[in-house]
């Protein structure tokens, strides 16, 4: 009986252990923003969280948020380049991919980071910079490349939009190890792991722009204004 219950209690240790050892690592090791030409980066020691950015994120996941409410033309790109079980499977044995079609004034790209090494260098970080991403998953396109194990993931997303006096724009980006159940995202996938990280976003613009005339209206308006202008030409020749 003795015997029993040690080799019971043996199986519970090991089963923890396993579980415990078996939770994927999740990293956000690099970020940068864009928006409206104004650019933070982690790596120059920036904080995410200034001017209307907001949000929360743990071991790189979560939700973020950006408001603006100022009319004009504007710009908004996030890149984000994560690791997932880096400890475990290193850095570059995955690739990336993307489900669905994105909305008008939406960009995005995947691609390597861009400062690994001299043989595969990816641009997305320099389009983020430049404030033009390309659409493409460019992690599946490297010259002589054809094993998606070689690949070092990062992923950009962003909108361009404008606002009339009186709107808001509300900007919401998502990144989760859980698919989304609708909608475009895109995703970075660790095989060895058996994981996961998409990253999705929304725009929402709220208030009325300023009515435009339609042409018919316009046309009326001019007929009008024309005749009210003959009849007082009228009185004034009376006169």
């Amino acid at each position: 009986m003795k015997k029993v219950k040690i080799l019971f209690f043996g199986l519970i240790c090991f089963i923890f252990s396993t579980s415990g050892a078996s939770a994927v690592q999740f990293e956000l090791f690099d970020w940068a923003f864009n928006i409206d030409g104004d650019i933070s980066e982690a790596r120059l020691g920036d904080d995410m969280f200034t001017g209307e950015l907001t949000g929360e994120l743990t071991d790189g996941l979560g939700t973020l948020s950006w408001t603006t409410a100022e009319a004009g033309d504007h710009s908004f790109l996030a890149w984000f380049d994560h690791q997932i079980d880096a400890d475990i499977n290193t850095f570059f044995n995955e690739h990336g991919g993307v489900s669905g079609s994105s909305a008008t004034g939406q960009s995005w790209e995947i691609d390597e980071p861009g400062y690994l090494n001299d043989t595969y260098i990816g641009d997305v970080y320099d389009n983020m910079l430049r404030g033009t991403l390309d659409n493409l998953n460019n992690t599946n396109l490297i010259s002589g490349i054809t094993d998606d194990a070689l690949n070092d993931v990062s992923m950009a997303m962003g909108w361009d939009f404008s606002l009339d006096t009186g709107q808001e724009a509300i900007i919401g980006l998502t990144l989760s190890h859980i698919a989304p159940e609708t909608g475009f995202y895109l995703f970075h996938t660790d095989e060895h792991s058996d994981a996961s990280i998409y990253l999705s976003s929304t725009l929402k613009i709220n208030g009325n722009a300023p009515p435009v005339p339609e042409p018919g209206t316009m046309l009326l308006l001019c007929i009008g204004l024309a005749g009210m202008f003959g009849v007082r030409k009228k009185i004034m020749v009376k006169n």
